[in-house]
Parts: C-alpha cells; sequence; structure tokens
C-alpha cells in the first residue's frame, strides 16, 4: 500500500510454516503422505502485521515490522515475503541473527476441520531482540510518521517492554496479545499487559494463567490485577470458529472512553502506582474471587417486549455454566429494564450478540459469533485455520485505526468476519484483503470503545 502519514508498528515473531493436508491425523510409527502442502511466512507478528495491511488499504497507513529471523535460507525467504507484502523493516540490519542462527519454524498437520501445529522458536528464543536494539525509537517507531498503534505479540520481551514504553510515553496505543510458550516467561509478560490497553489471546491462557474453568472468569482477573490500562480483553473461541469472548471494562474505570485513536488507558497513578479503581495485591482466592456465583444475578431479565431469553440462547452462550445470569437484551429499551449500556462506551452489538454483566469486576461480557454470512463461507471453504488469531487482530488493529474508531460491536463483527474468511486458505494465504470482506464491515460509518 502507499505511504501515507501514519504508520502501525508491529513487533515480534517470523518464521516460516509448512503445512501439510491429510485424510486423517497420523497414527503414531506410521507413514503418512500429504493430499496438499504449502510452505509459506508464518510467526504471529508477522501474520498480523499482513493481515492489517491487507485490509487497511486506501487508509494512509503504513505497516512496519521489527523482527528477527536466522541467517539461513529460509529467513531470507521469510524477509523476501514480507517485503512483497509490502510491510516495511525499519531495523532491518538487525532482522538477521547471527551466522549461525536458524530460523524458527511451524510444522502444522491439518485432518480435515482441525489442525495440529509443532514450533520451533529458532533465533526468537535463542537470540531475542533487546533493549538497545529499540533504542532509537526516532528510527522505527516515528520516521516522519505519525505512529497509530503498537502490536506487540510477547515475543523479544525486553524489546517489546522498551517499545511499550515509549508508545505509552507518546500516548500511542497499546495491543498485547498474550500467549504461554516455554521461552516467554509470565514475568516477562506482565509488565507488558500492564502497560496495554487491548490484550487479545486464546481461551486457554487465561485459563492456564489462573486455573479457573471459565474464559471470562480468567479475562477479568487479568483486567483486574495486571493491566490496570485495557479497555478491554478479548479471547478468540477454538480458532475463532466459535468466535470471541470480550469483557469491556466500565469507562469510568479506564480513564474515559478510549479506541484506536482517540486516546489510552487510564492515566497512571501520581505516584506512578497502579491507578486508584485497580488493586495491585491478588486476591487471596481467584478461584472464589472470580468464579464465585454471586458474580451473575440469579434471576433471568426480561426483555423491553416482556419476553424472556430463551433457555436455547442462554444454553447457547455457555452450556456449562450452572448459574443465572443477567441477560442483557441488544437493541432498544434499556430504560425499561433499568439496563444502562452507555459506562461501557458505544458498543452497537449485533443482534447475534449474547451480552452480560461480570459482577464482581463490572465488566460487561460479549460472546460474539461469527456473523452468519462469515460463518456459512468459513464452512464451505474450509482449509486452514492456522492464521485466525492472527486475522481477528488484523480485523481488529483496522477496526481500531477507521475514522472514527469503529464501536466495539462493529470491530468485534469486523474481526469474527476477517478470521472466518482466513479458513479458506492455507496458513497467510488465506488472510483476506480488503476487497473480499464486506464494505459494510469496513466502513460501517459508527464511531472502538469511544463514548
Amino acid at each position: 500500500m502507499a505511504a501515507g502519514d501514519g504508520v502501525l508498528v508491529a513487533l515480534g515473531e517470523s518464521c516460516l510454516e509448512y503445512i501439510a493436508h491429510t485424510d486423517g491425523y497420523p497414527k503414531p510409527d506410521t507413514r503418512n503422505f500429504s493430499t496438499h502442502s504449502h510452505i509459506g511466512g508464518g510467526g504471529k507478528a508477522a501474520n498480523a502485521a499482513v493481515a492489517f495491511n491487507r485490509l487497511a488499504t486506501g487508509r494512509g497507513i503504513s505497516t512496519r515490522l521489527i523482527t528477527r529471523v536466522g541467517r539461513d535460507p529460509a529467513g531470507r525467504s521469510v524477509l523476501d515475503g514480507l517485503r512483497a507484502e509490502g510491510i516495511e523493516l525499519p531495523l532491518e540490519h538487525l532482522a538477521e541473527g547471527s551466522p549461525d542462527s536458524v530460523t524458527g519454524s511451524s510444522i502444522v498437520v491439518v485432518a480435515k476441520s482441525t489442525r495440529t501445529l509443532v514450533h520451533s522458536a529458532g533465533v526468537t528464543a535463542d537470540e531475542p531482540l533487546g533493549q538497545e536494539d529499540v533504542a532509537d525509537e526516532a528510527r522505527w517507531l516515528i520516521g516522519g510518521r505519525t505512529p497509530v498503534l503498537l502490536y506487540l505479540d510477547g515475543r523479544h520481551p525486553a524489546a517489546a517492554l522498551q517499545a511499550a514504553q515509549y508508545a505509552r510515553a507518546r500516548s500511542v496505543p497499546i495491543l498485547v496479545e498474550a500467549d504461554a510458550v516455554p521461552y516467554t516467561k509470565a514475568e516477562d509478560t506482565e509488565p507488558l499487559l500492564a502497560l496495554a490497553d487491548y490484550i487479545i489471546t486464546t481461551a486457554e491462557w487465561p485459563r492456564q494463567l489462573t486455573g479457573l474453568d471459565d474464559v471470562e472468569g480468567g479475562l477479568a482477573f487479568v483486567l483486574q490485577r495486571t493491566a490496570p490500562h485495557a479497555r478491554m480483553a478479548i479471547a478468540t473461541l477454538e480458532n475463532c470458529k466459535q468466535g470471541c469472548l470480550a469483557l469491556i471494562r466500565p469507562l469510568e474505570d479506564s480513564g474515559g472512553p478510549i479506541g484506536g485513536m482517540i486516546g489510552t488507558g487510564a492515566p497512571a497513578a501520581a505516584d506512578g502506582g497502579w491507578p486508584a479503581q485497580v488493586s495491585s495485591t491478588p486476591p487471596s482466592s481467584p478461584a472464589r474471587r472470580w468464579n464465585d456465583p454471586a458474580n451473575y444475578a440469579p434471576q433471568a431479565v426480561a426483555s423491553p417486549g416482556g419476553v424472556q431469553f430463551s433457555p436455547a440462547r442462554k444454553a447457547a452462550y455457555n452450556p456449562s455454566r450452572q448459574h443465572g445470569y443477567t441477560e442483557l437484551p441488544s437493541g432498544i429499551g434499556w430504560a425499561e429494564i433499568g439496563g444502562d449500556l452507555s459506562r461501557w462506551g458505544q458498543l452497537n452489538l449485533p443482534d447475534y450478540a449474547s451480552v452480560v454483566e461480570h459482577k464482581s469486576s463490572g465488566c460487561l461480557v460479549v460472546r460474539c459469533p461469527l456473523p452468519p454470512e462469515a460463518l456459512a463461507a468459513a464452512h464451505a471453504n474450509m482449509r486452514d485455520p492456522s492464521a485466525s488469531t492472527s486475522a481477528f487482530i488484523g480485523g481488529f488493529m483496522t477496526a481500531m485505526v477507521a475514522k472514527p474508531p469503529l464501536a466495539v460491536g462493529s470491530a468485534l463483527r469486523l474481526s469474527c468476519d476477517v478470521a472466518g474468511r482466513s479458513w479458506a486458505g492455507d496458513g497467510r494465504s488465506g488472510l483476506p484483503t480488503a476487497s473480499a470482506v464486506p464494505s459494510q464491515l469496513l466502513y460501517p460509518g459508527v464511531g472502538v470503545g469511544g463514548g
């Protein structure tokens, strides 16, 4: 895309993906043959940057990636692929590791609708970028343009933290993709979450982090304990096959209306510590605090027409839940039931989304499935869901830099749509372009999270 006045910066992993399709999952000690194979660039940050760049055509925003690959043929192939996508590599002199470094790789086996991945981090774990590598912020963050967003995938933690501190000082929104990998420690991720405005992860990560059996309880714990600035935390569900679940913090707890270009998170306390409304002390028993049925009202709430939400809709939201929710219907009529959504900002939720309030944290819980048309297209063209979370993030970042930034519901709908469409190709090749996404999703004309 043509360079414009704005720039999105991504910092994280690039690798090479080897994808093999089989008729069934391979059994141990057997020889198997693929029905189709694909080799191409991968990596969380690299795929998210490409996903955004394809969707943001015509918005006047260029895409930069800070990454490192091995000094080998695979690394050169990865960098060539990124350049071909129009991704800028502002620290290209640092992009290749030492002479003996090896580019990371992912081996993906796709058996019908399932995928199994074996990942080797290579140079990302062996020679991560350091704080000194991003010390010259004018070179990678500014460079004559206005930074509109910083995306971090949690790799290269020292460099990521330095980049996040620069971005926070300049009021640049920060999106962190949280994940648990053997070569990144939890203590490396927590400082990034403390600076994040938005957090996107999978359903597995909050469960692993907190030991809770429900995703929303884990995300609520993250928002209250480790992410004082974050406007919301989002978990993709089953490679986005089930859409996403988002926890949205009330505006009064996050420093006012925030979104992509609107602003950042809650201001820090005067002493540089945590904001007053966020406790820096972990609960004595997270499981009891966040997984307590008292977090949810036991009674059903009638819709504006006097009809209660059906049991089928409740079951579709979370069939494993044994206690009740306060159901908040979408659409008009909030005053009639005493529900006021304005405290969570501008939502514009689709009518197929389910909404509840998490009583202990005060967060709004939104379960957003794939849009019906995207779900139908995804199942009709199913190939590989490997890049679905990166596609989701690319869609969400596109929503953040829209002018005006999209409302929460519009952003989630766009992100889910893009994720579903990514299944039609192998890995990065499935990431859709702007022309493949309905224009009413990219440009709905409503203004992520503003008031």
